[in-house]
């Protein structure tokens, strides 16, 4: 990877933001699994199931365009944390076409309100997601030269 250059304090300060959407995907999916379990039929026992499937997802969406997405705007991608761009793209797992297709599937079903919705089956792989973004999650970890993370992302999740 060659030299590493002084982090950006920026991309330093941003990492507590992906540290918190790692928090929430986790979280999120562990907290939908216990109320699932507890087969609750009250209208605000589902609501409040849906909210924190919703929140998975969202965050999950968040992660993968993290891990995988193409510079858009001010949009934070784990190739900023490198030297060189191309090494997080040309050194990450490939995005699964399961992948590829829960995020259309969440853009279509959840972050856009679409026609497509209609169509779109409403089942969800949550372990299957959580499963390839930690592992990609985890390579980056391994990747990324820790002073370019903050310290509650170095702290926090495990490498």
């Amino acid at each position: 990877m060659g030299a590493s250059r002084s982090p950006s304090p920026q991309t330093v300060e941003i990492s507590a933001a992906v540290t918190y959407e790692v928090d929430m995907l986790r979280l999120q999916g562990s907290k939908f699994w216990e109320t699932r379990a507890q087969k609750s039929t009250d209208n605000q026992d589902i609501a409040y199931r849906n909210a924190l499937l919703e929140g998975f997802l969202l965050h999950a969406r968040n992660l993968i365009h993290f891990l995988w997405g193409r510079d858009k705007q001010d949009d934070v991608l784990a190739s900023h944390f490198f030297n060189d761009k191309r090494f997080w793209e040309n050194h990450r797992p490939q995005m699964s076409q399961f992948l590829t297709d829960q995020l259309l599937k969440i853009n279509k079903r959840l972050t856009h309100l679409t026609y497509a919705r209609l169509k779109i089956d409403q089942h969800w792989d949550m372990p299957k997601i959580s499963k390839e973004i930690e592992q990609c999650l985890d390579k980056f970890l391994r990747s990324v030269p820790p002073e370019r993370l903050s310290d509650s992302f170095r702290q926090h999740i495990p490498r």
